[in-house]
């Protein structure tokens, strides 16, 4: 079926209830006429069933990032990230009254259900930020650590200094950024 189950008894109880009053003796035609307008609006009682395969392929790609150690993310956003997915156990979306992982679980989901889920777990994995490589930041900060600062003057070393302690800095930072990368490499030249 196209249609969620739940949905579809809901307008069956619908229909029967129109059909009782079909087959009432006592109801007059002017009752009978008036239940077009009832018929027609049953049908927007049926809810179309979710084609799963989008949340299927995101939730997949959501539980292999959990269950890795990480690595390739920055910590601060893997820990952001693990927060928002052990939130799919407890977070009530509503108006529908699941979470995310019974919304994956349940088989008679809505196309509106599954929406919601995919839009949760699409959220979580926005958070994720991948570690920049730093390789190129590392190697030009050591050929400028062995700068010859000699002829210069102290406060130009002075300064010299601080940009490679600053340059540093964002090599030790885990949390650095392909941004903070980019910006340092540029500093250096």
């Amino acid at each position: 079926s196209i249609f969620t189950e739940r949905s579809i008894s809901v307008y069956q109880i619908e229909l029967d209830r129109i059909e009782a009053i079909i087959k009432n003796p006592r109801a007059g035609d002017l009752l009978i006429k008036s239940l077009n307008d009832e018929i027609d609006n049953s049908f927007d009682l049926l809810v179309l069933l979710a084609n799963k395969t989008e949340l299927n392929n995101l939730m997949s790609q959501a539980m292999t990032i959990s269950a890795s150690d990480g690595t390739l993310y920055t910590p601060n956003s893997f820990t952001l990230y693990m927060d928002a997915f052990n939130a799919f156990d407890t977070f009530i979306l509503n108006p529908y009254s699941m979470t995310v992982n019974e919304i994956y679980n349940f088989t008679d989901a809505s196309v509106l259900e599954a929406t919601a889920a995919i839009n949760q777990i699409t959220i979580a994995l926005n958070l994720l930020v991948l570690r920049p490589d730093k390789t190129d930041l590392i190697n030009a900060f050591n050929i400028a650590s062995t700068f010859d600062v000699s002829p210069y003057t102290p406060n130009s070393i002075s300064s010299f200094n601080v940009g490679l302690d600053l340059i540093e800095s964002i090599i030790n930072d885990p949390n650095a950024i392909t941004l903070d990368i980019h910006h340092a490499l540029t500093d250096l030249e």
